[in-house]
């Protein structure tokens, strides 16, 4: 759990602070969370504290407060973070939230040093097909071959061919080599569409 705190700095009519304290209640985790009790906190413009986790069984702060918070005009509330002892004014996006998993940013950074890896390996590739497929001189071959290998698929299919056909790979293997890194930048990419589409369901049910 992490600590944060919100407070709501104008006045608000009944709905929007019953509203206001449905959407907070299951923050609190330690305090008093009856409804009627965040209610008066949101009206008498108390600092509310609240305990956040980056477990998908809690709901999302950052959605509840972008989503529903933001789109009212009418709410203006002050965030903070609990350091040394007192309460800090903070910016929801210095609050560490994010609730994106590690082994997202993991894949992307293994599969980031393994593009960089293989890279070099395809300019080796890359540079015979130029130079026997289509007969180039060296130092173009070897400034053409540097160029493309670094351009995501396209050095990965000139490497994949001349690997097939000027080195006799066998082609699944030659496959797997220049493409595999792709495989976990694909997942993490249905990841994040299906991260997106689930905050516009968010928004959505509780609009």
């Amino acid at each position: 759990m992490k600590k944060m705190a919100i407070k709501f700095t104008t006045e608000l009519d009944s709905s929007t602070i019953r509203e206001i304290a449905v959407h907070l209640q299951p923050f609190i985790i330690y305090g008093d969370y009856a409804i009627a009790s965040i209610m008066h906190q949101v009206q008498t413009q108390e600092i509310i504290a609240l305990e956040v986790s980056k477990n998908k069984k809690m709901p999302d702060i950052t959605s509840v407060i972008e989503d529903v918070f933001d789109e009212n005009k009418e709410i203006d509330y002050t965030l903070y973070q609990w350091t040394e002892e007192s309460w800090k004014e903070s910016d929801l996006y210095d609050l560490d939230v994010d609730r994106t998993p590690r082994w997202i940013y993991i894949t992307i950074g293994l599969s980031f040093i393994a593009y960089i890896l293989i890279g070099f390996v395809e300019i080796f590739a890359i540079y015979d097909w130029y130079t026997i497929k289509y007969e180039m001189g060296a130092f173009t071959a070897t400034m053409g071959a540097t160029l493309t290998a670094f351009v995501p698929i396209l050095g990965s299919l000139f490497a994949y061919w001349s690997a097939t056909e000027l080195w006799e790979w066998d082609r699944l293997n030659a496959f797997l080599f220049y493409f595999f890194y792709y495989l976990p930048l694909l997942i993490g990419l249905i990841y994040l569409i299906f991260f997106i589409l689930k905050i516009v369901w968010y928004s959505y049910k509780y609009r």
